[in-house]
């Protein structure tokens, strides 16, 4: 039997701030910045997107695994 250890960094809390809300994700996705979490603040920090063209030969697992 193949033992997996609980991981000790808990991803989901880093800097400090509890996960935004569906509303505030949405708002960074449409604009040009990303929120940062760092000692407790959530902060805007300017950044320029760019959309990856689609390759059909990647299915959406391989992907979120090679990011």
């Amino acid at each position: 039997m193949k033992m997996i250890p609980m991981p000790e960094l808990k991803t989901d809390r880093l800097g400090g701030v509890d996960i935004p809300s569906a509303k505030e994700l949405l708002a960074m996705r449409e604009d040009s910045y990303i929120l940062r979490a760092r000692d407790g603040a959530l902060t805007r920090v300017p950044a320029q997107k760019t959309v990856l063209p689609h390759d059909p030969a990647v299915n959406p697992q391989v992907v979120q695994c090679g990011v």
